[in-house]
């Protein structure tokens, strides 16, 4: 007969097994067999895989129990792959084969810890301190724990690993542990993972990022403390900018004369002042007395990075004095005169004695011993200031500021300057048909000046022209209302002009006044005396209250000395004394409230030279003045409160009433010698209109005419 027991069969387990333990890297289970089926069982365990059913037939590892028989085990399946997925079946053998229980499937624990990273703090150039902390707590022995570099946006690419944690390595979850990084960059950004390494592998936190600080020192104000003839000793001060990993290795000052630079690098002279931060002063010799020099401190740091602090301008000491000039604008070029000025940066070697500005208009280096010279005495600040006046419009000025000690004297810079023009010309042209010189009327209302009437050639006009002074511009306005006429005379009155006599060529004129009102661009007449003869050629002028006053003329047979006026609010005439002379043209003017009349032709076309005054409505007139004119004149306007002729010379000639001086001015150019119209507006003087190709005003500025 055979061994083997007949009927039996592989051993029975009695329902599922149960998984009572598991870790990283083991899994507790627990079964029973409940039937050995007729042959004893020899032995029982588990078999266990990464893949489903696993079996004797499909090579799965096994755990064998020391025991045998039926009844509950228990067993711990060691060296398992944390985080994966086993499949477990317990077993258990007799003669006749291998019986299995239920399977069961677990996944080990993941074992590793989970690490977050914490903002980097205390960076500076070349370290900084990075912190992990620990988020879930991992299974097994720490083997290693830190931060990981990377000058890489991908971290995966590690430029260094710090575990040198100074912190306690803890493992609890809260827990935190620090690196402080070394050797870094400056001025450069990194990227920071922190890390914890375990039996069961490595977990890094989020990626963050630092930039490292610039390693530069920090320069601070360069101050003079001493200045000498040859020396100077200056002081500064240099930080870390709070940065431990940055040292100052050298400091010092820097210097170059200012004819060389204003920002002296180490390229230039040097004076080391030693290492280290905080205040530090220098002593710079070997200069050269009255002279300028720009210095700045610097700082080079243990990065090899040199930093300046800003220059400031060194003045050695000289025996005469230092000096600078003001700086000449055109706030400063005003009416004829120019403000100037200058102040004293250092008396020299003894107290200063005198000071001013000297100035020329040929010499640009000008000197008080061959120029011109303005004393002025020094103020408050060691500043003076003062005034050149009557200078010469169109010419250019060298002016500086000096000062004097009993070692001579200093200079500052020459300031240079042109004064504007006495004449101005490139006005636009006037578009109407040329007139014979001296034909016209003329008055000027505001910033506008008028012509009408004169002589066109082959016949008169009684056109009315205007100018504007602000758009510069004619244009044509409302002509007069009688026939075409020359040789009129017209005053400004209010916002208007009254035009008296005149010659048309047939001799009948009107003996009235003409009115032409500006606002509403129309004309009005009133009558004249019954027995006023009428002439033309007068001269008149307004005594500033509601009268007009006409002298002299040419009646159709003879030179007059009639004066009459006109009472513009009462429509009444009346004849007043008699001008002392014959005369027609000439001019007539107030200065004052007092009227200046004179300087016509009488019947042999001779100019009188002379003017006569009266304060009393010409009830009396009193010889003021005389002047030997040239030729005749051709017209005449006040303007700053003195009067300005014109004679066939074409020269301007200026009379001033306080003094009873006369002065000859400038020429008028030659484009614009035919005369036609004189105006004063604004304090300068309208002259027009020129030759025929020209057929313009320019402008005549007095201030500037010295």
């Amino acid at each position: 007969m055979t061994s083997d027991v007949i009927g039996a069969k592989e051993p029975e387990f009695d329902g599922a097994f149960e998984i009572t333990g598991i870790t990283a890297s083991t899994i507790t289970v627990k079964a029973t067999v409940s039937k050995a089926n007729g042959d004893e069982v020899t032995e029982r365990g588990f078999l266990y895989s990464l893949s489903n059913m696993p079996s004797f037939d499909n090579g799965s590892d096994q755990i064998i129990d020391s025991g045998t028989g039926t009844g509950e085990y228990s067993l711990t399946i060691e060296g398992l792959t944390n985080n994966k997925r086993y499949y477990i079946r317990p077993y258990a053998i007799n003669t006749k084969g291998a019986g299995y229980g239920v399977q069961r499937d677990t996944i080990t624990n993941e074992g590793i810890f989970k690490v977050i990273t914490v903002t980097p703090d205390s960076v500076f150039a070349s370290s900084a301190r990075v912190r992990g902390s620990i988020d879930a707590e991992g299974e097994g022995e720490i083997q290693a724990m830190g931060i990981y570099l990377c000058k890489k946006e991908n971290i995966n690419d590690v430029d260094t690993i710090y575990s040198d944690v100074s912190d306690p390595m803890e493992t609890k979850a809260g827990m935190t542990f620090s690196c402080k990084l070394t050797g870094l960059t400056p001025s450069t950004w990194y990227y920071v993972q922190a890390f914890i390494t375990n039996t069961y592998g490595t977990t890094t936190g989020d990626r963050d990022s630092l930039q490292t600080q610039d390693g530069k020192p920090f320069v601070g104000e360069t101050r003079i403390m001493e200045a000498g003839y040859t020396d100077v000793t200056i002081e500064s001060s240099v930080t870390n900018k709070g940065d431990e990993t940055v040292t100052i290795i050298e400091r010092g000052f820097c210097w170059a004369i200012d004819s060389v630079t204003e920002v002296p690098t180490l390229l230039n002279s040097v004076v080391s002042c030693g290492n280290g931060t905080g205040a530090f002063e220098g002593k710079i010799t070997g200069l050269k007395s009255e002279t300028r020099y720009y210095a700045r401190a610097y700082a080079t740091s243990n990065f090899s990075y040199t930093v300046y602090g800003e220059p400031i301008l060194i003045l050695t000491l000289i025996d005469v004095p230092t000096v600078s000039t003001n700086a000449i604008t055109s706030i400063h070029i005003q009416n004829g005169n120019v403000d100037v000025g200058g102040s004293i940066d250092a008396p020299g070697m003894s107290p200063v004695i005198a000071s001013g500005i000297c100035w020329s208009t040929t010499n640009n280096d000008p000197r008080i011993e061959k120029d011109m010279v303005l004393p002025l005495t020094a103020g408050p600040g060691n500043v003076f200031s003062g005034r050149l006046s009557q200078l010469r419009g169109g010419t250019t000025y060298y002016v500086r500021a000096y000062a004097t000690n009993n070692q001579g004297t200093g200079y500052g810079v020459v300031r240079q300057f042109t004064t504007p023009a006495i004449f101005t010309d490139g006005l636009k042209q006037f578009r109407g048909d040329a007139r014979l010189a001296n034909s016209i009327a003329y008055f000027s209302i505001g910033n506008y000046l008028y012509i009408f009437g004169g002589d066109i050639g082959a016949t008169y006009t009684d056109e009315l022209w205007r100018y504007s002074i602000a758009i510069d511009d004619w244009e044509q306005r409302r002509s007069f209302i009688d026939s075409p006429a020359k040789w009129q005379t017209s005053i400004t009155y209010g916002q208007g002009a009254l035009v008296y006599g005149g010659y048309n060529g047939y001799g009948d004129e009107k003996p009235g006044i003409y009115h032409y009102k500006s606002p509403e661009n129309e004309w009005s007449y009133y009558e004249g005396p019954s027995d006023s003869a009428i002439v033309n050629r007068t001269v008149g002028y307004s005594d500033n209250s509601s009268s007009v006053f006409f002298i002299g003329g040419i009646s159709p047979d003879s030179v007059r000395e009639d004066v009459w006026s006109f009472d513009f609010v009462y429509n009444t005439w009346q004849k007043k004394t008699d001008f002392p002379v014959k005369q027609y043209g000439g001019i007539a003017v107030m200065i004052d409230n007092v009227a200046y009349a004179g300087m016509g032709r009488d019947a042999g076309n001779v100019c009188n030279g002379s003017i006569w005054t009266t304060d009393d409505g010409a009830s009396t007139w009193n010889f003021q003045t005389s002047y030997a004119v040239t030729g005749n004149v051709l017209g005449g306007v006040v303007c700053n409160r003195r009067l300005y002729i014109v004679d066939e010379s074409y020269y301007l000639i200026e009379y001033n009433p306080e003094t009873d001086e006369w002065t000859q001015k400038s020429e008028i150019p030659d484009s614009h010698r035919e005369f036609h119209c004189i105006y004063a507006v604004s304090n300068k003087i309208y002259i027009g209109l020129g030759k025929n190709d020209v057929k313009s005003i320019i402008i005549y500025d007095p201030v500037w005419d010295n």
